[in-house]
């Protein structure tokens, strides 16, 4: 999916949910598998532990997510004031 051209350059945030099950796979071990870690350049991207249960780990997602929309609207609109 990620390959598909309209999705070129697009940031991409995994929330790895059930963070609170025992042998739930840790981030680490998920965007390594995903083939993020050490693969993904052609894009901004965060993998994010969580439970859906308790909010645990959303706001931290969220607040990334909504960080780099900034800075990517700041960057669009610096680039075609100029």
């Amino acid at each position: 999916m990620l390959s598909e051209d309209e999705l070129d350059g697009v940031p991409l945030l995994v929330f790895c949910n059930k963070q609170d099950v025992e042998g739930a796979l840790k981030p680490e071990v998920i965007s390594e598998q995903l083939g993020l870690a050490g693969g993904e350049k052609a894009r901004e991207w965060s993998v994010r532990g969580s439970c859906a249960t308790t909010g645990e780990g959303l706001e931290d997602g969220l607040e990334w997510c909504a960080t780099f929309s900034f800075t990517l609207i700041l960057r669009n609109a610096h680039s075609t004031a100029g």
